[in-house]
């Protein structure tokens, strides 16, 4: 807690949205949540790369595999693809386990787009072990007469599946209904738990309106689309399309520019075993379209002054050309929990 006679340090402190104040000999030092603006002038005054084992403090949510207080190993390259950067902390990441555990990991590692991987497993950082996809069955209910799922096609949501293998058999139609497996479901924010069994005869059972709005086709359709057969249990979940959000000093896809509001980020996680241990982006390098995605967010340009710290200044003072920028930065981190 600052004294209240620091009026300056408080406002300081809420402009900049810090996660920890650390008080040393008398003198109060708020720590922002990520000190990327430093690093980015300090890459375009001319620095062409660095690293530094950097310890963390972040103020997050603990979770099993997420603690406040961490070690990572912090890179900021220039002139650097995102192609190069990714194969870096790849190599990077294979000389480690070689060298400690004696594994060789794949060259290169598996790659899944944002959309790709919310599309298969509902989560940006999937757990490749356990192969178990969602599969997109909306146009197979698109006319149906089960009430919840025309419903939510109409308001332009999404039918998504999962296949149990054997899982008719492990769970009981007690436990789908109102037991353990439908309450962790309700947990994770359903209304409710449609399902369906694929018995030994290959016919189905389950929630009585969703198996009576099912014809023959459709029958057909629902076991080819995830492979089922007989003893699978099958989960059905609605929602919305999945949108990713990114941090202002990102670069915008390429192909991106004409709608800076929607477009996607130039950027990547690493992801081992379900657990994101690394990431990166390219940034901004460009004074006009960093003022344009900070007007976007509810940036104005003064209140940007105060708050980007002259950045777009020290970027526009690197260059004499600033569609031919000197430097243009990429960050990637590796950060073991």
């Amino acid at each position: 807690m600052l004294p209240d006679d620091f009026p300056d340090a408080h406002s300081l402190i809420n402009d900049l949205r810090p996660e920890y104040v650390i008080a040393v000999e008398g003198t109060f030092y708020a720590l922002p949540q990520s000190p990327q603006l430093f690093k980015q002038m300090l890459m375009v005054s001319g620095f062409d790369r660095y690293y530094q084992i950097a310890r963390c403090f972040r103020d997050e949510d603990l979770r099993a595999d997420r603690q406040p207080e961490f070690t990572q190993l912090d890179m900021e390259l220039a002139f650097t693809p995102l192609g190069d950067m990714l194969r870096l902390n790849e190599n990077l990441i294979r000389k480690v386990f070689l060298e400690i555990k004696g594994v060789h990991l794949p060259n290169p590692f598996p790659r899944l787009t944002y959309v790709e991987a919310m599309n298969r497993y509902y989560s940006e950082r999937p757990d490749m072990r356990f192969d178990h996809e969602l599969k997109d069955v909306s146009d197979i209910f698109m006319e149906s007469p089960f009430r919840v799922f025309a419903d939510s096609l109409k308001s332009d949501r999404i039918i998504k599946l999962l296949c149990v293998p054997s899982g008719a058999k492990c769970y009981s139609n007690t436990a789908l209904k109102k037991g353990d497996i439908y309450n962790e479901a309700v947990k994770s924010g359903a209304k409710g738990l449609p399902f369906l069994k694929v018995l030994d005869d290959v016919e189905i059972e389950g929630i009585p309106a969703l198996v009576s709005s099912l014809d023959l086709m459709n029958k057909e359709q629902l076991l080819r689309r995830c492979s089922a057969g007989p003893g699978d249990l099958k989960l059905f979940a609605v929602g919305h399309h999945a949108s990713a959000l990114h941090h202002p000093f990102t670069a915008s896809n390429p192909e991106d520019m004409e709608d800076l509001s929607s477009a996607r980020a130039h950027a990547y996680d690493m992801v081992y075993n379900g657990v994101e241990i690394g990431g990166g982006s390219l940034r901004i390098y460009k004074r006009e379209v960093q003022q344009k995605v900070l007007e976007i967010v509810g940036i104005s340009p003064e209140k940007a002054k105060d708050v980007v710290m002259d950045l777009n200044d020290n970027i526009k003072s690197a260059a004499m050309d600033e569609n031919q920028l000197p430097v243009t930065t990429i960050e990637g981190m590796v950060k073991p929990y």
